[in-house]
């Protein structure tokens, strides 16, 4: 798997949770309990995990460290014209 982008997550506060191989690092939804982003991070993977940065319940940021470089992966939520 590596790492995979989640969204519609709508868990109510922001942190990590470990769920067999996967820590899920996630950010809160909405006061209307819609949105929620984050990640699915592979078990192996996690100790290059850097940082994760939740800028809003629809657009969340993680970055890992590789050998030569950092790569940012950006999760952005778009609405899907339904909400109210």
């Amino acid at each position: 798997m590596g790492i995979l982008a989640l969204q519609e997550i709508r868990w109510n506060e922001g942190t990590t949770i470990d769920i067999g191989n996967t820590t899920i690092f996630y950010g809160q939804c909405d006061n209307r309990r819609q949105g929620g982003s984050g990640f699915a991070v592979q078990s192996n993977l996690v100790h290059a995990i850097k940082d994760f940065k939740v800028i809003n319940s629809r657009l969340t940021v993680l970055i890992l460290e590789t050998k030569w470089f950092k790569v940012a992966f950006v999760n952005a939520h778009a609405p899907n014209g339904r909400e109210k």
